[in-house]
């Protein structure tokens, strides 16, 4: 995988001072500078030490107090209370929609973001709590509990949708730094961090990647099974459109098996038509690992062997361990960890008052090649030690 930063356009919005205030005391009474008990320097101190106003340290301690991490003694002074540790920690929101949830006892896209962001957001300067929300109910189930709480920071999964960009704009008044842990179209008009791994932007390009590869293994006879609606479908049937005129080939327009979907469930049925000895092609590319491995299940009710029968792959495969063999798609698994480490990064950044270097950072996964794919040209199943062996297989990596 390639790693590209881009600068920004635009500028990353200046932290709340008064944030800065609360996070420098927050961050003494944490190293001991300021012990349990003891008596805080007064606001004129403390603003002339942080060079600001000492109203807005004023503002700062309010949020200490609010918090219960500071005592205000009128007409005495400010004193640091005897806090036990989970009320030192930040807290911190992870937002993840809730199609993660119904799918977690086998789909492990939740635990590899929190296999990424715990490499960076530790137990003892950090509290994680885990948020979900419904598509179009990002405030209402979510936002108004961080509000609530008074969460200082977020990462968010965003899905493409107004109710999580007006969700987002929201936190931004609220002064809560916000780290998305991927990148859609919609957050091109925000001014907020992303982490891009061309999942929502650029997918087809790696099916151009895949569809390439399969045609030059000599399959005439593909399908490609994709959700509607997806934004990007337009351009995908552009893609495979492209695709087929540069090698002088017929059918491009029966192709695209569209697969009817509202998010929460698929009318994989579909799949099982063309899986029918009349109609089945040689190679199916499917989008995720829930399309692989209904078709798997299709093909052992069918005695139809992978890759003898059909050659199979998956645009994305959060999920290897779910299929028989190995299965040809780009490596998410050790790309999304990696983005979630990247986006906590961030996050701490401007926790500590620092701006973004870039605005998004983008991510790009490679093609891994197995034995689900037959070469029809030379009748094996491919898989990496026959890479070189083959003509076409030398594609480009690392999209950026």
């Amino acid at each position: 995988m390639n790693q590209v930063q881009e600068p920004s356009s635009t500028q990353v919005a200046s932290p709340l001072k008064f944030g800065l205030a609360r996070d420098h005391i927050l961050a003494w009474i944490r190293q001991g500078r300021l012990p349990a008990g003891g008596r805080l320097p007064s606001e004129r101190e403390l603003a002339k030490h942080l060079s600001i106003d000492p109203r807005t340290v004023r503002r700062g301690l309010e949020e200490l107090v609010t918090a219960g991490v500071v005592v205000k003694r009128p007409r005495v002074g400010n004193f640091v209370r005897n806090v036990t540790p989970p009320e030192m920690v930040i807290q911190i929101a992870l937002v993840l929609p809730d199609w993660m949830l119904h799918n977690a006892p086998r789909h492990p896209l939740a635990a590899l973001i929190h296999q990424g962001i715990n490499r960076v957001l530790n137990g003892d300067e950090y509290a994680v709590t885990v948020y979900w929300y419904n598509r179009d109910r990002f405030w209402e189930d979510a936002g108004r509990l961080i509000e609530t709480r008074r969460v200082r920071a977020a990462l968010v999964y965003p899905s493409s949708t107004a109710s999580v960009m007006s969700g987002l704009r929201r936190f931004n008044d609220l002064g809560i730094h916000v780290a998305c842990l991927e990148h859609n179209l919609l957050l091109d008009e925000m001014d907020v961090f992303s982490v891009d791994t061309g999942a929502n932007t650029t997918s087809y390009i790696l099916l151009r990647k895949l569809l390439e590869g399969v045609l030059a293994r000599g399959h005439r006879n593909v399908r490609v099974a994709l959700y509607s609606p997806w934004e990007l479908l337009p351009r995908i049937r552009q893609e495979i459109a492209d695709v087929y005129r540069e090698r002088k080939l017929e059918g491009a327009g029966d192709v695209l098996l569209e697969i009817p979907s509202n998010s929460y469930e698929a009318k994989i049925d579909v799949l099982s038509d063309a899986l029918q000895p009349a109609t089945m092609p040689t190679a199916l590319l499917v989008e995720d690992e829930f399309l692989a491995s209904h078709v798997f299940r299709l093909c052992h009710e069918r005695r139809i062997q992978v890759p003898d029968d059909l050659s199979l792959a998956a645009l994305s495969d959060n999920a290897p361990h779910m299929h028989p063999i190995s299965l040809t798609a780009p490596d998410w698994v050790h790309l999304r960890p990696h983005a979630s480490e990247l986006a906590a990064q961030h996050l701490v950044m401007m926790l500590k008052g620092q701006s973004p270097p870039v605005m998004r950072v983008r991510l790009r996964a490679d093609v891994q090649w197995t034995q689900s794919i037959r070469n029809l040209v030379g009748g094996q199943a491919f898989s990496s030690e026959t890479a070189a062996a083959n003509e076409g297989n030398a594609m480009p990596t690392g999209v950026a």
